[in-house]
């Protein structure tokens, strides 16, 4: 075998050797963010609720990796050629950076092996893995062009008053409405102490019907709702029936619920989130079984409002 050749192979497996490494201590930085996590779930939730366009996992990675160096939380990151092209600004020299997942992309084939193309012709794109990638906080740059701006949810604090808004309750019924689930509000004499239930009697075990506590303000309403919407979107009939108050399942739910209020400005303390987290913690495997909890969460809290602030943006009356 020529010499190029043996180079280039051992060349190869450094760097998948490398990379898996990266890989291995990513995930244990991972798992190390839900024991900090746990110490403290509602603010932890509450630095969560300011993202939306990263994944679960990498929102983590973030929030780990800024906390050991001792900064407030941002997910205003970009990589190193990023900051240039789309802000103007660079990356003061020295800064240290982030490690995140990226996605790794092939062009797509048939199973014939020919390329797929796309409508403007073009190859489609898929992933094929992760790799590592390398991201720097705006804390890092320097330059004169503004940073990114945050979306705007004023439209719907200015119509928050003491009992709430009407508006909000409406519009995340769309929600419900989206996912073929109804939403009907019933008596104490139907719910007995609860608030809110959710019912599961489609044939696949998915939600079909989210009852909600009829004389209860707007606000309550509002969050009550929430709860019940994590519940429809993140289970099914088999494990929503036999869950506990002290069990995960709730905890997801509360915590959809606590996420989606603090999006509108509607405060929500929950202190039952560390009791279900205590009585959790003798699961030998509660940090992996957290760090799964809050991929379900945050792709249920994404889904909530990103119909919500539609809704509440256009002023639908649902």
């Amino acid at each position: 075998m020529p010499a190029t050749a043996t180079k280039a192979r051992k060349t190869s497996a450094a760097k998948q050797e490398k990379l898996a490494a990266e890989k291995k201590a990513l995930e244990e930085l991972l798992l190390s963010s839900m024991d900090h996590a746990m110490e403290d779930w509602s603010a932890y939730l509450k630095c969560l609720s300011k993202v939306t366009k990263y994944s679960w996992n990498n929102y983590c990675l973030l929030w780990m990796q800024q906390k050991q160096r001792g900064r407030e939380f941002t997910d205003i990151v970009k990589g190193f050629q990023g900051w240039k092209t789309d802000y103007k600004r660079t990356v003061k020299k020295g800064s240290k950076s982030y490690a995140i997942y990226t996605p790794r992309m092939a062009k797509a084939t048939d199973d014939n092996g020919n390329l797929i193309f796309n409508t403007k012709g073009k190859p489609v794109m898929r992933p094929i893995g992760f790799g590592v990638g390398r991201v720097f906080d705006y804390r890092d740059t320097e330059g004169d062009q503004p940073l990114p701006d945050k979306p705007d949810t004023s439209h719907v604090m200015e119509e928050l008053d003491d009992i709430g808004n009407p508006k909000l309750y409406e519009a995340l019924k769309q929600v419900a409405k989206n996912r073929k689930v109804e939403v009907n509000e019933a008596t104490k004499s139907i719910l007995g102490s609860a608030h809110g239930w959710c019912e599961f009697y489609n044939d696949d075990g998915t939600a079909s019907e989210i009852k909600v506590l009829k004389d209860l303000n707007n606000t309550t309403k509002a969050t009550v709702l929430m709860h019940e919407l994590g519940h429809a979107i993140m289970h099914d009939r088999n494990g929503y029936e036999d869950h506990k108050p002290t069990s995960i399942k709730e905890l997801e739910a509360e915590s959809v619920s606590f996420l989606v209020a603090n999006h509108y400005g509607i405060s929500t303390e929950n202190k039952a989130f560390d009791y279900i987290i205590g009585h959790n913690k003798s699961n030998p495997k509660l940090r992996e079984t957290m760090k799964e909890s809050g991929n379900t969460i945050f792709k249920a809290y994404k889904e909530i409002i990103e119909v919500t602030d539609k809704c509440l943006a256009k002023g639908e009356k649902i």
